[in-house]
């Protein structure tokens, strides 16, 4: 009896562990996807709130320069998620332009820090 109970307490939280991973993992995906969309209609409010102080530059920099184009974004995906053996997470976001359809990718690191998920590396390639 106790080893059926043991099981069904082992499935539980194991299922319970899963799920979470589930949700962390489609929560970071959203904020970086709403990161690299900020970047293109200038919500720095936003960005200074997600990111520290070493990644705040650089995407504040990309913000300001997004924010001078004049292009049509058609899409915005994550392309790759990763963890990380230093309890960072690393997400590929691709951003699709338009009229020139380019496509530029977005390289950002997250980390737990006081209880959320804030971007400590950012970078952007085409």
């Amino acid at each position: 009896m106790i080893t059926v109970l043991c099981l069904i307490l082992s499935y539980a939280y194991f299922d319970k562990n899963k799920q979470l991973n589930y949700m962390t993992e489609e929560y970071i995906k959203q904020k970086a996807i709403t990161m690299s969309l900020c970047t293109y209609v200038g919500a720095k409010d936003f960005l200074i709130e997600n990111s520290t102080d070493t990644a705040l530059d650089y995407i504040i920099d990309t913000m300001n320069i997004n924010k001078k184009k004049r292009v049509e974004i058609v899409e915005i995906k994550v392309n790759s998620y990763k963890v990380n053996d230093d309890n960072t997470i690393s997400v590929y976001v691709s951003i699709e332009e338009r009229p020139f359809k380019s496509i530029l990718f977005h390289e950002m690191i997250f980390k737990k820090i006081d209880r959320d998920w804030k971007l400590v590396e950012f970078g952007v390639s085409a």
